[in-house]
Parts: structure tokens; C-alpha cells; sequence
């Protein structure tokens, strides 16, 4: 992927929505300084590679590219793990997640990926019909039971069979209250069954590709945080009964919640994956933090699009969150380009960011000035419950130097400034 010569490019090439992958992932990635992924690589290899599979807790703020980053680390580690990649926004319901939903969706993408060439299709022929056909018969009957899934065409492959049931599953599951709760009633009492099969799977696959299978489940971050709590809280157990390797994705709100150490207890690791300072928390500038985004600006564009003061302003504006930087920079772009510019100048960023001021003012309620306030006076991380919401919606933004703090998002701090004293 080239970098952006035009303004009509950079809206291109700035997509907010769509992390880092393959030909983007290559071009654009910009590693951050002490990630925390290089010590999740290394745990990874020196657990799971060795026989000892793990299960991972994986947070960060909504928007900070949690999502890149496991796709930077699935790419590294692609010739050691098989890697079944998992995203709950699109394959269930995400209001009304529960762990069962968990299992299931993350059991038909191993079965997917299980029917590709380079998994089982390694073993010899007539092993993998008969399997295969085993696989189709426990995905009807065992997991989707009474369940209406029409049926492929005659003389279909049972790989693409396979497929097409995991993509009903995503279609159906996800958009039909009705049909989830008919799977969920007749899952409940055969997860065992389920587990047990993902066991089966993951041993098969690992026998023919020799790497052992790596879950990556993604958007169990955006649950809110009373659901999110229910399902790693409760039921830890069924989430970590399984035998391969997990990184589950989960709020970032929910690390200080009073119950979290004792779901912590549950699994091997947490691993956070910090802002981007550009502050330290004495209010200076934080320069490593500073050239990180200057750099992943103008890996995406030429620096002849956007005046100098317009970029700082981005930059800072942005609280070191990723999501935030490339769609301020998106907007900032639009907003030259329907004026007629060729280049992103200040007032350009200066309206991007008040429109996403807009958007904090949607989300916030009176009382939480105050406490925004009193956070950007004593920088302060606890487990209060007024605290909690305001990280999961990003108007807190937490940081790291030895020991973690926390500020008010850049584009929310005026409206604490001048709203947060008549809430005291």
C-alpha cells in the first residue's frame, strides 16, 4: 500500500473502521514503544510451543489498536501456531453475549479453518471424508439440534459444507433472537461435548500442520460492562476448559472492577496494551510518544497534505489513541477537500475535533464533569464505580510510566474544564 499524494487518498487510506492487516499491516505498522505484545509473543512461545497451552486476558482502551496488534502477532507467529482468528461483533450478538455463544462461535471457526487444505487436508484422503463427515453430523445434531439450517446442495463437498453451516451460524446467530435462543438451549447441556470436540479438533489439526491451535477472540471488548462481567467472571471455567491457547479481548473498564482479580485468577496472563503518551503525567511532553504518531501520520501520507500546526493539533488531540488519530486525520481531510483545499490546514483539524467533541457531549451526563475533573487534577486510577464507564466510553484515558494514571481525553477536557466545577 502506497501512501496517500492526494486528499481524496488520505480518506482513503485514513479508515478508522478497519484495523492493520496483510498488505496495510506490512506498509503502515508502526511498533510502539515497550509494547506489551512482545511479551505475549514471548510467553506465548514459552508456554504453548512447549506443551503447556495458556489462556490470555487481553485489554486496552476501545480504539488504542488492540486489533492491529493481534494481527501483528498472529503474523509473527504464524509458522509456530495455527491460528484461528474470532470476532464476536460479527458472528454473535453482542448485547446479549453469553459464554455459551462464546464456545459455539469460537468452535465453528476452528471447524472451519480445520477443513482448509493446509490443515487436515494433509491427511490422507479417505481419513479426512470420513472425519469430515463426522464433523458435519456433531455441527447439525449437536450443536444446532432442532435449529432450522437449510441444507447445501447435492454433491457439495463436505469441507464447503462445513463451511457454509459456520457461515449460517455467523448469519443466523448473530441476527435472530429466536433462532439463538433454540442453539443455546440445546448447547447448555452438551458444552462438555463441545469442549471435548474443540479438543478433538485442535489435536487433529495439530497432528497433520505440527503447531498447536491459537484462539484470538476479538470484540469481547466492546460487551458492556455488567454482561462482560457476568461471562468471564461466572463462568471462567468454561472459557478456559478447553485445551488449546486463548487471548480473549475483554472491556477495559472491567480491570477495576472490585471482581477482577478473582477473574484474573482464572487465567495465566493479563496483558494491557497502554495509549500512546503524549503527556507524561506531569503534564510534559512525552516525545517518544509524539514522534510514534507523527510516524504512523506519515506512513499513511505524504507530508506535503497536511500544514504543520494542523498535524501537531491532530496529534494532540488525539490522547495517543490510534482509532482517534486516523479519524480526526480522515475528517480533517474531508473538511479540506469540500472547501476546495489540497492540503489539511488548522482550521481543517480544529473542525474535525469539534465534532468528536460533539460526540462526548452525546455520551457524557452532567454528573460525570466532576468527576472528569477531579481526575485531571490528581490523575488518580480506583475502582469507583463513576470511573469505570468513563474509560469504557474513552473519556478517561489511561497511561502508564512505573505505576498506571489517568487523564481526561484531550477532545473531553475543555468540556470537564468548564462544566466540572458547577457539579462539585
Amino acid at each position: 500500500m502506497q501512501r496517500a499524494k492526494t486528499l481524496p487518498q488520505v480518506i482513503q487510506n485514513f479508515n478508522p473502521i478497519l484495523p492493520l492487516k496483510a498488505e496495510t499491516l506490512q506498509a503502515w505498522y508502526v511498533d510502539r514503544p515497550r509494547n506489551q505484545m512482545g511479551k505475549m509473543r514471548t510467553y506465548l512461545q514459552g508456554m504453548a510451543l512447549n506443551g503447556m497451552p495458556v489462556k490470555i486476558l487481553f485489554t486496552g482502551h476501545v480504539g488504542s489498536g488492540k486489533s492491529t496488534e493481534l494481527n501483528k502477532l498472529a503474523e509473527t507467529l504464524k509458522n509456530q501456531f495455527f491460528i484461528v482468528s474470532f470476532e464476536a461483533r460479527t458472528s454473535l450478538n453482542i448485547a446479549d453475549m453469553r459464554h455459551t455463544d462464546l464456545l459455539l462461535g469460537m468452535a465453528m471457526a476452528l471447524f472451519a479453518r480445520a477443513t482448509e487444505p493446509r490443515a487436515l487436508g494433509k491427511a490422507p484422503g479417505q481419513v479426512v471424508t470420513d472425519y469430515l463427515a463426522g464433523l458435519k453430523g456433531f455441527i447439525t445434531e449437536t450443536v444446532f439440534g432442532p435449529a432450522n439450517f437449510s441444507t447445501t446442495p447435492p454433491k457439495t463437498e463436505i469441507s464447503a459444507e462445513i463451511n457454509a453451516l459456520a457461515l449460517k451460524f455467523q448469519a443466523k446467530f448473530a441476527a435472530e433472537a429466536s433462532t439463538r435462543q433454540e442453539i443455546r438451549t440445546h448447547i447448555e447441556p452438551r458444552l462438555t461435548e463441545l469442549q471435548a470436540k474443540i479438543n478433538e479438533v485442535a489435536g487433529l489439526v495439530e497432528t497433520h500442520v505440527k503447531r498447536p491451535v491459537l484462539f484470538f477472540v476479538e470484540g469481547t471488548d466492546k460487551a458492556d460492562l455488567a454482561r462482560a462481567k457476568d461471562v468471564f467472571l461466572n463462568y471462567t471455567y468454561s472459557l478456559t476448559a478447553f485445551r488449546p491457547s486463548v487471548v480473549y479481548t475483554f472491556p477495559i473498564g472491567l480491570r477495576y472492577d472490585k471482581s477482577f482479580r478473582q477473574i484474573e485468577d482464572g487465567f495465566n496472563q493479563t496483558y494491557i496494551l497502554p495509549n500512546i503518551k503524549i503527556k507524561n503525567k506531569d503534564d510534559s511532553a512525552a516525545q517518544e510518544g509524539l514522534r510514534i504518531l507523527n510516524k504512523a501520520m506519515l506512513a499513511r501520507m505524504e507530508a506535503h497534505l497536511i500544514e504543520d500546526p494542523a498535524q501537531q493539533e491532530i496529534i494532540n488531540a488525539s490522547g495517543g489513541l490510534m482509532r482517534t488519530l486516523i479519524r480526526l486525520t480522515q475528517n480533517a481531510a474531508v473538511n479540506a477537500l469540500s472547501d476546495g483545499r489540497e492540503k489539511i490546514t488548522l482550521p481543517d483539524a480544529k473542525a474535525a475535533i469539534a465534532d468528536e467533541r460533539a460526540d462526548f457531549i452525546a455520551g457524557l451526563e452532567e454528573k460525570d464533569y466532576a468527576v472528569l475533573l477531579q481526575r485531571h487534577n490528581d490523575k488518580r486510577l480506583s475502582a469507583d464505580k463513576s470511573i469505570m464507564p468513563l474509560l469504557q466510553i474513552r473519556a478517561l484515558l489511561e497511561y502508564t510510566n512505573d505505576d498506571p494514571w489517568c487523564d481526561v481525553h484531550p477532545i473531553a477536557l475543555p468540556l470537564a474544564l468548564k462544566r466540572g466545577q458547577k457539579g462539585q
